[in-house]
């Protein structure tokens, strides 16, 4: 039930200091079919248990975000999470755990794979979203597999899309594993330091990464750091 859901929600940020100790929050180690901090919400030895979304694809990063309500609610009205099976999720809402990457070959009503069943029903409700938002401007920090599932004719915004890269032997290159980690990195550097002007996440620092400019474009501004 839609109401009775909300009212967990709005139950959750009220009484969070009361009830943080009936919270799970469980790390998915090497499981990328979630996101890798989840809040599990009930008996979790039950298949109906519920889960509070993650916001970020950073480790722990949802867990710190715990300790400040005004972020966790930023990020509520401004952070939106791709999936699978539920299209798009905000960091609180609450849903099924469940196994079902965006890359996904499953036949549905209306093709051979989940980029064909969303079709570009996604991009609209974005583009929905953004009518209220006097800068229509998406920076993407999700991967190239989950992003795919965005029809870029239907979104009526600016897409910004970091990307991150490590310096080697003098040679930048994209590593999936920190990538997928500075993504979410990022996510959280725009949710706790207020970022509304986009030019402002150019002083992304976290996990020592800096902005490169000779490496970057208007819409796909590139960070790196050394590897060790």
């Amino acid at each position: 039930n839609l109401s009775n859901v909300n009212e967990l929600q709005s139950d959750y940020i009220k009484n969070r200091n009361d009830t943080i100790n009936d919270i799970q929050i469980i790390p998915n180690e090497g499981d990328d079919n979630f996101t890798e901090g989840r809040i599990i919400l009930g008996d979790t030895n039950k298949k109906h248990s519920l889960v509070i979304n993650s916001f970020s694809n950073s480790g722990w990063a949802f867990q710190s975000l715990l300790t400040n309500d005004d972020d966790i609610l930023l990020s509520q009205d401004n952070t939106r999470i791709l999936s699978g099976l539920y299209g798009i999720l905000k960091p609180l809402d609450l849903m099924m755990p469940y196994r079902l990457e965006m890359g996904t070959k499953l036949e549905n009503e209306v093709g051979k794979n989940l980029y064909e069943f969303w079709g570009s029903k996604l991009s609209k409700s974005l583009s929905k979203e953004l009518n209220g938002h006097k800068t229509k401007t998406i920076i993407n920090c999700a991967s190239v597999e989950y992003f795919n599932s965005i029809d870029n004719h239907d979104l009526k915004a600016e897409i910004v899309t970091p990307v991150f890269k490590e310096i080697k032997n003098g040679k930048a290159r994209i590593i999936s594993f920190f990538a997928k980690k500075a993504r979410g990195m990022m996510a959280r550097f725009i949710i706790q330091n207020r970022i509304e002007n986009i030019d402002d996440i150019l002083a992304f620092d976290f996990g020592s990464y800096k902005y490169n400019d000779s490496l970057s474009s208007p819409f796909q501004p590139v960070f790196t750091r050394a590897q060790a």
